[in-house]
């Protein structure tokens, strides 16, 4: 019976630590095109706001009517600064 108790609390151990350390998310729309193309899943790595870095891509929450998760690119970090160009239309 130990034999396989091992084994087992190190599959479930790994896959705690995946289910809290990553997050699957399916990309819906065009806003991250060419990077990224409506329908494919991309594997993000969660992190706090501190170790963001200007162009890694972020998942936003709470801020669409549905409820569902963003995915953006970061144009400031905490720290910086947002420079807005105007361009003409």
């Amino acid at each position: 019976m130990i034999g396989w108790a091992v084994p087992a609390i190190v599959v479930v151990g790994v896959l705690w630590w995946l289910r809290t350390g990553y997050v699957v998310v399916l990309v819906r729309g065009p806003s991250m095109r060419p990077t990224y193309r409506q329908g494919e899943r991309v594997l993000l790595r969660r992190t706090t706001a501190g170790k963001l870095r200007r162009g890694q891509v972020v998942v936003v929450t709470g801020v669409s009517e549905d409820g569902a998760w963003l995915l953006k690119r970061a144009v400031a970090i905490p720290v910086g600064v947002v420079v807005r160009r105007l361009s003409p239309r």
